[in-house]
Formats: structure tokens, C-alpha cells, sequence
């Protein structure tokens, strides 16, 4: 079996209704796919991290992480960045979602 993750956020709006400011979620499909998250302590942003596998194919490649800024604006969240070749979290916030991760 596969892991699902999902992380949902919500506001209210001016009529303090509540709608749905993020939506991230999936599958992790095995060694060398997994998934974190950082929020700032304000809320403001949240980093989307993914782990890419290697493109090249020797035992000694490893695998990339691309991470994916969200900045609050207007109720909801909205992509504002991405970076390649980042380091995802220390401590990871999703540890059950890196176990194919060497950095833990």
C-alpha cells in the first residue's frame, strides 16, 4: 500500500463563512517520492517540499528535493515560489512519509 498525504488549511471570509485557503495532497509511491511541509510561524507562507528520484540511474545517485512556496493573500493561499535542490526539513515534520530519506 501506498501513503496518502493531505494537508488542508481554511479561513473565514467577511462573512465568516469558512472556505478552503490550501489544498496539497497524494500519494507517496515508494523509495526516493516523499513529502514535507514547513509553516511559517504567522501562517503566511507554507513550503511544499517534494522529493525527486534521480534522473541518473547509478547506485550512487540520489534522489533531489524541489520545494514550493504558498503566501497567504486574500483569504487564501497562493503558489509565490519554487525552488530546485533544496534541503527539506530537519527535523522532517511528515517523518513517516521519508522513510526512503538517508538525512534522518
Amino acid at each position: 500500500a501506498c501513503p496518502r498525504y493531505a494537508l488542508s488549511m481554511y479561513s473565514l471570509d467577511r462573512n465568516l463563512s469558512l472556505v478552503e485557503a490550501l489544498a496539497l495532497g497524494g500519494v507517496v509511491q515508494g523509495d526516493d517520492d516523499a513529502v514535507d511541509f514547513t509553516i511559517n510561524a504567522d501562517w503566511s507562507q507554507v513550503v511544499y517540499y517534494k522529493e525527486k528520484p534521480s534522473e541518473d540511474n547509478s547506485p550512487q545517485a540520489k534522489p533531489t528535493w524541489s520545494a514550493t512556496t504558498y503566501c497567504f493573500k486574500s483569504a487564501k493561499y497562493e503558489e509565490c515560489g519554487e525552488r530546485q535542490n533544496v534541503q527539506p526539513p530537519d527535523p522532517p515534520l511528515l517523518k513517516e512519509l521519508r522513510f526512503g530519506d538517508d538525512s534522518n
